[in-house]
């Protein structure tokens, strides 16, 4: 839903920041989807039926994280930017993404 930037500089000297920022926010995440799994514990009465409504209405996740359920999204943002004409050169959705979280 929202990419997360990291200077190159700090890639570069700390690699495992990319990961571990990664693993922070799937963590948030889960807590979030296992929270929402109590609808008792929301503040408004119909929480459990506005849960389902959106179940119902995405089919899964809309908010799916990784590399590789967001790839296809990223790759339209790509020709977006190129078609106006808002990138220097032609990018691949690998490049911006590191090695290291490729894999998720």
């Amino acid at each position: 839903m929202h990419p997360i930037v990291i200077k190159k500089e700090i890639l570069e000297l700390d690699p495992w920041v990319a990961t571990s920022l990664y693993d922070a926010f799937y963590k948030a995440r889960k807590l979030y989807n296992d929270f929402m799994q109590q609808p008792h514990r929301l503040s408004f009465a119909w929480g459990g039926s506005y849960l389902e409504a959106e179940r119902e209405f995405f089919g899964k996740d809309p908010f799916y994280q990784g590399f590789k359920e967001n790839r296809h999204d990223v790759q339209t943002m790509i020709q977006f930017a190129e078609q106006q004409g808002l990138l220097p050169r032609p990018l691949t959705v690998e490049e911006l993404f590191t090695q290291n979280t490729r894999d998720t």
